[in-house]
């Protein structure tokens, strides 16, 4: 039988809104074009509209949005005390997900002028991607600190 013993620890529930802000801000607005043309475009909208298929890093919305479910799947293993004997790998493999998707969100900002501006439009990073990029370094710092508390 599967015993069940929650814990709800602060790093545990951070990490975990950490991973809910990632997931946030996929369907917040990333790129915000202006001049000719003026909008906003949602990391959703980047990762699944064929308009947006041709730019260098159009997937990263959309894997931004899985490592958040993954590493909010996680800690809610975690939370719950399912493995206790595995908290530290969930906590690393957490961390991991969550390095990779601030990764590419740093590599998708500094191609934004490059991909969507264009001689008459301005593009610039929309709120979504500082929402993305601060979920995951809360989900990840938060991470571990969780797999290494037992070591100090």
């Amino acid at each position: 039988m599967i015993e069940i013993t929650p814990k709800f620890n602060l790093f545990n529930i951070v990490a975990a809104i950490g991973a809910i802000v990632m997931i946030v801000g996929v369907f917040l607005s990333w790129v915000d074009l202006s001049g000719a043309v003026s909008q906003s475009v949602m990391g959703w909208d980047i990762s699944t509209q064929s308009a947006y298929s041709g730019t260098t890093y159009s997937y990263v919305p959309m894997t931004v949005l899985a490592c958040g479910i993954v590493f909010l799947a996680l800690a809610i293993i975690s939370m719950i005390g399912m493995t206790t004997k595995w908290d530290m790998v969930l906590s690393l493999i957490g961390v991991a997900v969550s390095v990779a998707a601030l990764i590419l969100v740093i590599l998708f900002n500094g191609d934004i002028g490059s991909s969507f501006g264009t001689a008459t439009v301005d593009a610039v990073t929309g709120m979504g991607v500082w929402v993305s990029l601060v979920g995951s370094v809360v989900a990840a710092a938060c991470g571990a600190m969780e797999a290494f508390k037992d070591l100090a």
